[in-house]
């Protein structure tokens, strides 16, 4: 369905159908939805048990939640188009959306772990999912190998940096 949500019937359906909801999924940037009185604490007093996700660039606090958040931005801040490409060549963007993909199952897992302790407590959560985030939790890998050896990652192209042969 389409929902304007500036127009009060609007407003009126989505908190309707928040109330028999098991979960909530948004992606304004953060205080959006609260100023038009969909944020989590509006609805959490309709629906105690609401699981509610919001998936943002930078998150819903810190000193960048207010700025908008893309995925080619997100894979380019966090690093991940750094060791992407061919070596010796520039930042390559992947062929496909990382960023929004991994924060989709970053927040699919939170909502999974909130509706099992809403099952132990009987109340709801607000799942907190960034973009920027979702991608640096991705370069757990490059980030070890950084903190073994101090070098910086470099792109190896369809190689591998410890298994050899395993290039395309």
């Amino acid at each position: 369905i389409r929902v304007d949500l500036k127009h009060p019937r609007g407003l009126d359906l989505v908190q309707r159908l928040a109330e028999g909801s098991d979960v909530l999924v948004e992606n304004f940037r953060p205080g959006t939805a609260a100023r038009l009185g969909l944020g989590y604490q509006d609805l959490a007093e309709l629906n105690p048990r609401l699981i509610y996700a919001s998936i943002s660039g930078y998150g819903q606090t810190g000193p960048w939640s207010t700025r908008p958040g893309y995925d080619a931005i997100a894979q380019a801040q966090s690093g991940m188009m750094s060791i992407t490409g061919e070596p010796g060549g520039a930042p390559v963007r992947p062929g496909v959306p990382t960023a929004d993909i991994g924060a989709g199952m970053w927040a699919t897992i939170g909502v999974l772990a909130a509706l099992r302790a809403r099952e132990l407590t009987g109340r709801g959560q607000h799942v907190d999912v960034s973009l920027f985030d979702g991608q640096l939790a991705w370069l757990s890998y490059v980030a070890s190998g950084y903190f073994a050896t101090g070098e910086l990652p470099c792109r190896f192209g369809s190689a591998h940096p410890t298994i050899v042969p395993f290039q395309a």
